[in-house]
């Protein structure tokens, strides 16, 4: 099983972008001390090239502290 993710740094702050071997169904990118932004997909996928940088509640950007993965069971 693996995961490429690729972390492109933009004026806007840091975009990002996801291939595997494996279905996923969610992806939660956290930034800051409250940013997080949850991707859900329906179907499962395996790789999204239009992930964005996480966002606090007033909508600026939170940078990008980790990337949490949640697969598809087998």
């Amino acid at each position: 099983m693996f995961v490429t993710v690729v972390v492109t740094k933009t004026e806007c702050g840091p975009v990002f972008s996801f291939d595997s071997d494996v279905a996923v169904v969610r992806v939660t990118a956290k930034g800051g001390t409250e940013g997080a932004n949850v991707y859900d997909y329906d179907p499962p996928t395996y790789g999204d090239g239009i992930c964005t940088r996480p966002l606090t509640r007033v909508g600026s950007n939170a940078g990008l502290s980790h990337i949490d993965f949640c697969f598809s069971p087998a």
